[in-house]
């Protein structure tokens, strides 16, 4: 019961993390920077609030290697639906995108300004102020905002973690004569998953995976005529499987997602039982496979276009007293095969 508590009490803290964390995320707008399809990379981007070209405007990020700079709309005062000019300023070779209300963008320099010392001003063009993806190419002239910024990709995510057991000592203490077992009810595990967003418009993932779960040696004393005097057990889990995930924001540089496993679980136990008189033990092996159901939840931590984080908390559950009914805690590599973060 208290470790039931406790993975209830986890798994709603964490619900609590990822609702906050979506509903932060949903206010976001990607700028893209492009000179004919190619990234401009460390470019700044301002924003002018209140004003025209000539005010100060307010800093909002810098291009990545990508081109890429990801804006926060909360800490823009720009209510959704206001259509706001893109303007590019360039300043003794120094260039700048800056967004506008539009009609602000009339005067772009200070006429009290020698004219060689003042600085260029394009306008690009103008979009609707809200969530999604802005694609900006100076080289073909071009704005285009897309609502949505979901990426098509596919991932491989490399990792280990801990797995908690509830299970498993009931599992072993109901063999017949048992009268003693040191069972532990933690596991370490290795797994490898494939993974795929395969929609622009949909925030579904969809991926299949293998994970190998070991534990210590378990020893066992047992009472009773007949029976053997001890024995040991070395228990393994392997687990394979599909998920459906939701993912509703890219990581910016943090993203949350939740998702349904559903997975083929296949124990397997290597014996070893001693009995009095006998100086080799007989060895043997058995196992067994099932059906489970789990339910995940995690973040991942964008450390680079293709590269990031993923940290991990599911509990899977097999039927009755299944051994390998646990919760799980993960972190694991990402690397994206196709499609950037």
């Amino acid at each position: 019961m208290q470790l039931c508590g406790r993975v209830c009490g986890s798994t709603m803290g964490l619900l609590g993390i990822l609702v906050a964390g979506v509903a932060r995320a949903q206010g976001t707008l990607e700028i893209e920077l492009l000179d004919r399809g190619k990234p401009i990379p460390n470019t700044p981007v301002a924003v002018v609030e209140l004003g025209d070209l000539l005010s100060q405007g307010k800093p909002l990020g810098t291009t990545n290697s990508s081109g890429i700079e990801l804006i926060d709309l909360g800490k823009v005062s720009f209510t959704p639906g206001t259509r706001v000019e893109v303007w590019v300023r360039t300043c003794g070779g120094a260039r700048q995108v800056v967004l506008v209300p539009e009609g602000a963008g009339s005067r772009c320099d200070d006429e009290r300004v020698p004219p060689a010392d003042r600085c260029g001003c394009e306008r690009l063009g103008v979009f609707v102020w809200g969530p999604g993806r802005l694609v900006v190419d100076v080289g073909a002239k071009t704005v285009t905002h897309r609502p949505t910024s979901f990426r098509i990709r596919h991932s491989i995510i490399v990792g280990g973690g801990v797995g908690i057991y509830s299970n498993l000592e009931d599992a072993v203490r109901g063999q017949d004569n048992l009268m003693d077992a040191t069972v532990g009810t933690t596991g370490t595990n290795l797994s490898f998953k494939y993974e795929v967003q395969p929609f622009r418009t949909v925030p579904l993932t969809l991926g299949a995976g293998v994970d190998c779960t070991r534990f210590g040696q378990f020893e066992q004393v047992y009472s009773g005529m007949g029976a053997p005097t001890r024995s040991t057990l070395d228990f393994g889990i392997t687990t394979f499987g599909g998920s459906v995930g939701f993912q509703p924001v890219d990581p910016e540089p943090l993203g949350f997602f939740a998702q349904l496993d559903l997975l083929m679980s296949l124990n397997k136990v290597d014996l070893a039982t001693f009995y009095s008189g006998q100086e080799d033990p007989v060895t043997g092996s058995r196992s067994e496979s099932g059906l489970r159901m789990g339910a995940t939840i995690g973040a991942d931590l964008r450390l680079g276009d293709r590269t990031g984080l993923r940290a991990t908390a599911g509990y899977v559950r097999g039927a009755g007293k299944d051994a390998d009914t646990h919760l799980g805690l993960g972190l694991g590599f990402r690397y994206n095969l196709a499609g950037r973060f």
